[in-house]
């Protein structure tokens, strides 16, 4: 089952960024938690995650509109970036399990032209540092280290492991 939560993402951006991730998927499973108990609903294991681009230490979101999209593009043009998915694991045993992952992302050197008609294309708004890299975003991207399933957004294997290992 898949609950949206609806709680607020309003951290400080000033905490480190890898704390930023992993506190705000922390947020979120607990709004979760607290959701199923009030509806007295049993679960295994309750996943929560949070993915956001560092740059220069600098936390990057979901872009505000187009315009905040092209600027962060041409900031992240022909650079490397962190991708940064924090995980929060909650056990129906009460445990919980708070990590993230870490992925580098460098673009390539792209023309304002390639930036400009990937920003009318709409699919910068709603994902972290204005790319989708499994999308039509990939035009953007030079290359990758480390996970790229946790660039999509959910670092698969890695979550897979720690709940194969506690349940």
């Amino acid at each position: 089952m898949v609950i949206q939560p609806e709680c607020e993402e309003n951290l400080s951006k000033t905490l480190p960024p890898e704390e930023y991730a992993t506190e705000t998927a922390y947020i979120k499973n607990d709004w979760v938690y607290n959701k199923l108990v009030q509806e007295k609903k049993d679960f295994d294991v309750i996943i929560a995650c949070d993915t956001i681009i560092s740059f220069n230490n600098e936390i990057i979101g979901k872009p505000l509109n187009l315009t905040n999209a092209k600027e962060t593009l041409e900031k992240l043009n022909g650079k490397t970036h962190q991708v940064i998915t924090g995980v929060a694991l909650r056990y129906s045993t009460g445990r919980v399990e708070k990590f993230y992952v870490k992925s580098n992302v460098t673009f390539n050197d792209n023309k304002d032209s390639i930036i400009e008609d990937y920003i009318v294309t709409g699919e910068p708004m709603g994902h972290a540092g204005s790319y989708a890299i499994q999308k039509k975003g990939a035009i953007l991207v030079k290359s990758i280290e480390g996970c790229y399933n946790n660039i999509v957004g959910l670092p698969l294997s890695v979550i897979y492991e720690k709940i194969r290992i506690n349940i």
